[in-house]
């Protein structure tokens, strides 16, 4: 598997949500696990990229308009606190020296759009 494969799992993912927020933690969990094996192989070609990370945002961003009346995992305002983390994140990387991940208009429209649902 490279960066490819793991972004085609991780976007699958991500669009397969409808209105089930497990869709969006997998997508994430893909993510987190990629780049922790990039961290222990130092492989650059399984490295996560920008395009991962935006598909995460948009899996996130699609379940924070789902409001609950608590403030559970399934809450929008929990989706939308991921996608603000998960932005916060990229900068992070990029900050860091990470040319791969680099939050783009895309990145900071979609974490916009998770916060106004």
């Amino acid at each position: 598997p490279d960066t490819v494969s793991y972004g085609s799992v991780i976007s699958a993912w991500a669009r397969s949500g409808g209105d089930d927020i497990d869709s969006a933690k997998k997508a994430e969990a893909w993510l987190h696990y990629s780049m922790d094996l990039y961290k222990k192989t130092g492989n650059n070609n399984i490295k996560p990229d920008s395009i991962s990370f935006n598909a995460v945002l948009d899996a996130w961003a699609k379940q924070s308009g789902k409001r609950k009346s608590s403030r559970s995992d399934t809450s929008g305002l929990f989706a939308a606190e991921k996608a603000e983390k998960l932005l916060l994140q990229m900068q992070e990387l990029r900050d860091a020296g990470d040319s791969n991940i680099r939050p783009c208009t895309i990145s900071y429209n979609t974490v916009i759009d998770a916060i106004a649902k």
